[in-house]
């Protein structure tokens, strides 16, 4: 989705939200086991254009794939797949 479709969505009442994390660069670690920061739920809505953190302090990507699994089943919010 383009700012332009995700102003369109916004604008028909539509929420869209997106997954967000950082990734912890750390030499110690192995390359099978990696470690994530800022896991959180990013979103636009039609009053907020630009995209804002809806929810964060995620423990692991689980538990914040859950919770998008469970926001979407909401028929006004819609995720950006990237």
């Amino acid at each position: 989705m383009t700012a332009k479709d995700h102003f369109k969505i916004t604008q028909a009442g539509l929420t869209v939200i997106r997954k967000s994390h950082a990734l912890v660069y750390n030499a110690d670690l192995s390359s099978a086991k990696q470690k994530y920061r800022d896991i959180c739920i990013k979103a636009k809505t039609k009053d907020r254009h630009d995209w804002f953190t809806l929810e964060k302090d995620f423990a692991t990507l689980t538990a914040r794939d859950k919770r998008v699994d469970e926001l979407l089943r909401d028929k006004t919010i819609v995720e950006e797949l990237q």
